[in-house]
């Protein structure tokens, strides 16, 4: 059975709130801070290239998520929301530390559970993914 597709946002007031205020706050702070959002850029182009290609090594699958964490984070921070920007950033630090335990540790147990099984994190008290 197909479903329906879902009405659009018919109130130009929703519409606006939703988008405007945003795009206000990325053109505001891109005017103050625009050297600084080109080197958060260039610094997560680089990490891209850094990770490798390598699926089989324990940093690339912690770089890669982290990467998206660090490209969110850019964003979120553009746009006027800065709790969820470290949100992101910490989850890029986390992903590290589970990449690296990988690195040092292929066997660990905490570092297999987070391979084998949806990369929920080994660490109990830092439970978080950014951008799933």
């Amino acid at each position: 059975m197909e479903r329906a597709p879902a009405p659009l946002i018919q109130s130009e007031d929703v519409w606006n709130g939703i988008m405007h205020l945003p795009g206000d706050v990325a053109l505001t702070t891109s005017n103050h801070h625009g050297q600084q959002l080109a080197t958060l850029y260039t610094l997560w182009e680089d990490w891209i290239e850094a990770r490798g290609d390598e699926n089989d090594e324990p940093m690339f699958e912690a770089m890669l998520d982290a990467s998206d964490c660090f490209q969110s984070s850019t964003f979120d921070a553009l746009h006027g929301y800065y709790r969820s920007a470290l949100s992101n950033l910490r989850s890029a630090l986390e992903l590290t530390a589970i990449g690296t335990l990988g690195n040092l540790a292929r066997m660990n147990g905490a570092y297999l559970r987070w391979k084998n099984k949806g990369r929920r994190s080994p660490f109990p008290t830092a439970d978080r993914n950014c951008g799933e």
